[in-house]
């Protein structure tokens, strides 16, 4: 046996103390989402054949979570999180739509940007 459980829990441990650029989850999500993970494939795991359908739904959103959980990384968080790029800004300049609506809206208004 190569890898022993305690390299392994090892391992683990040793990522939840450093810091990891692709991790997105803080260690606090990362110990529910272990907790949870371990809850849920337990329940889908006893519900496997009074209720097949419920019990792999359960045990593919358990696996997720202890993906989410070991990792420290989660996909769906990073595709809904807000993109950090530099090149977007939030300052850039107006189209010319963007300035006609925008004098528009104001000589509608009453304040003139004459």
């Amino acid at each position: 046996m190569a890898f022993s459980l305690k390299d392994k829990v090892c391992k683990v441990i040793d990522s939840y103390r450093k810091e990891d650029p692709e991790n997105n989850v803080v260690n606090s999500e990362r110990l529910l989402s272990i907790g949870s993970g371990i809850f849920i494939t337990i329940n889908g795991i006893t519900k496997l054949f009074s209720n097949p359908l419920l019990a792999m739904a359960e045990l593919g959103v358990g696996a997720m979570l202890l993906d989410r959980g070991i990792t420290g990384h989660c996909v769906i968080k990073e595709a809904t999180e807000k993109p950090q790029d530099a090149s977007i800004s939030t300052n850039a300049p107006m189209s010319t739509a963007e300035t006609a609506v925008d004098s528009t809206v104001a000589a509608a208004l009453g304040t003139g940007n004459s």
